[in-house]
């Protein structure tokens, strides 16, 4: 690049110029911009009022004076432009060909909604025949199966505050308080609240992403400790914001990061068949040479989400972790994401942080933890059909209402709890000692008749509001 500005015509003058290189001067299209622009500029008539005059100064840099040649130049650069687009173009189609759409038969498509229709049921409505499916049309894309096991993980940062006396003083602020679940193979875990509930903090406590403050209690995997030297070979973490490179296909991306995480001495079919699998789970594949692209104009959000996802497959988790994947999409956006969320629920460890959910992709879910601001559990178990065990407990609180019909049971949960809360005066403690010592029960607490529950909660509760008082 620097040899074509210096035989421009600028720096060094034409008749300057080594004759055996004299043709860059005449096909380089810098050169001809020079030339252009200089001819339209020193012919000026303003130029002719100093001296020396303009066509005197484009004599001493060996150009032409003549106006025609700016019109040549403008046609010499018009025809370059399309002589090398075209020869782009020809070179791009021969050499990189677009892969053609793949086609698929009508049983396929048949057996494929069925799958569809049937990964969107609760695994406790259906006697899923997936597993068939998945094991005869691709490979398992986790390493093993792994069982994630949290008790009491507390959290906490230094704060400073400026006491009474005007004084700063550092305190710590407690961001998750005991908090106890545990994650199986083959379910998913939805992880709701509101707004500053600690859901985020959550997750990254879990990952080992804090750095910073104070954190406290026991992870187990497959009942042992946790070990923080093979943790991040274990699980995958799907963010909220993608980073995917816009100049990227979805094939070049998602290769791209099973080239960076898979071990290279693997070899390169073993990577292809990995990228080709992870693909296909999250049904990316007829589309794989697109380019990503921006938000606008290239993949859509819902897209963007199942590349993301595919982006941790290839490492082969066997625990995914996922932050609001749902968040800023459409309803059938977000239903198809679910749907992938599911299919990845048959064979790994499942947990999603999740916000405001529909009745369908809420009930798509095992199992809830639910917390609230502060970073309390209101609730940890499975969902149940339609939602029964979630609607079992908080119905058996003092003077709840029953459910309506078609409200959302997400919804009426945090309804409920912020009710309780501002009418009969239970406090955050109240309500998270009530779930524990629920859970004193034993862990088949939710099976129990809604009259025997419902007893349970009111003693709990109004000894709790006995001991505040």
């Amino acid at each position: 690049m620097s040899v074509f500005l210096h035989v421009a015509g600028f720096v060094i003058p034409k008749d300057s110029i080594p004759g055996y290189i004299i043709w860059i001067y005449w096909i380089l299209p810098v050169s001809w911009n020079v030339r252009c622009l200089s001819i339209n500029e020193m012919t000026s008539p303003r130029w002719n009022q100093i001296v020396p005059s303009g066509q005197d100064q484009l004599g001493e840099f060996d150009m032409y004076s003549d106006r025609k040649w700016i019109w040549i130049g403008v046609g010499y650069l018009w025809g370059s432009a399309v002589i090398y687009n075209l020869m782009s173009s020809v070179l791009v189609r021969y050499r990189y060909p677009l892969a053609g759409v793949p086609i698929i038969d009508d049983d396929a498509k048949e057996e494929k909604m069925e799958m569809n229709e049937v990964t969107l049921l609760g695994r406790n409505q259906s006697p899923l025949s997936t597993t068939k499916y998945l094991g005869s049309q691709r490979k398992s894309f986790c390493n093993g199966k792994v069982s994630l096991f949290c008790k009491n993980i507390s959290y906490s940062v230094p704060r400073v505050m400026r006491n009474s006396h005007g004084k700063k003083a550092e305190e710590e602020l407690k961001l998750l308080n005991d908090i106890s679940f545990y994650a199986l193979p083959g379910t998913s875990t939805a992880l709701m609240g509101g707004s500053g509930a600690g859901k985020t903090t959550l997750m990254d406590a879990v990952l080992g992403r804090k750095t910073q403050g104070v954190l406290k209690g026991e992870r187990l995997i497959n009942g042992k400790p946790l070990d923080e030297s093979t943790w991040p070979s274990l699980h995958g973490y799907v963010e909220q914001y993608d980073l995917l490179d816009p100049f990227l296909t979805v094939k070049e991306a998602v290769a791209f990061s099973a080239s960076l995480r898979l071990d290279p001495t693997s070899g390169k079919n073993v990577h292809t068949d990995i990228v080709k699998n992870s693909l296909d789970i999250v049904d990316l594949f007829e589309i794989q040479d697109r380019v990503i692209g921006d938000p606008l104009n290239g993949l859509s959000l819902e897209q963007r989400k199942r590349t993301s996802i595919a982006l941790e497959l290839v490492a082969q988790p066997s625990v995914i972790f996922m932050d609001e994947p749902t968040s800023g999409l459409s309803a059938s956006g977000a239903h198809i994401v679910v749907q992938t969320i599911k299919k990845l629920s048959l064979e790994a460890t499942v947990v999603v942080t999740i916000h405001q959910p529909s009745i369908s992709i809420f009930e798509s879910f095992d199992q809830l933890l639910l917390l609230h601001k502060g970073g309390f559990v209101d609730y940890f178990g499975p969902i149940g059909i339609s939602s029964k065990h979630v609607l079992d407990y908080f119905g058996s609180f003092p003077d709840v209402r029953p459910i309506k019909d078609g409200y959302n049971p997400a919804s009426w949960c945090v309804l409920i709890y912020h009710t309780l809360c501002a009418v009969l005066l239970i406090t955050y403690i109240t309500f998270t000692g009530c779930w524990r010592s629920l859970v004193l029960l034993g862990p088949l607490c939710l099976d129990l008749a809604p009259s025997t529950l419902q007893k349970s909660i009111r003693k709990v509760v109004y000894s709790e509001k006995i001991v505040l008082s």
